[in-house]
């Protein structure tokens, strides 16, 4: 019977590991997931919502127009 290998999602910037089960980013770093997993994982790379919050930050900053609610609006009739 063939050994199943789990695929899990990790980001390696922040060492954090995506957890299917409890739906929530883990952290855990390399040394930790093969100590406890071994073999038996592999992972993709994927940003965690710290990555995409910070992607998010600075497109905000270089082009606001994608971000209506960051650009300052201006009183009419005021």
């Amino acid at each position: 019977m063939a050994k199943s290998i789990l695929t899990l999602h990790f980001c390696s910037i922040h060492d954090l590991l995506f957890c299917p089960a409890l739906q929530e980013w883990l952290s855990f770093s390399p040394v930790q997931i093969e100590h406890t997993f071994g073999k038996a994982m592999r992972l993709t790379e994927r940003a965690c919502p710290r990555c995409t919050t910070i992607m998010h930050e600075a497109l905000a900053k270089r082009i606001p127009t994608l971000y209506p609610s960051s650009v300052p609006r201006k009183a009419a009739g005021f």
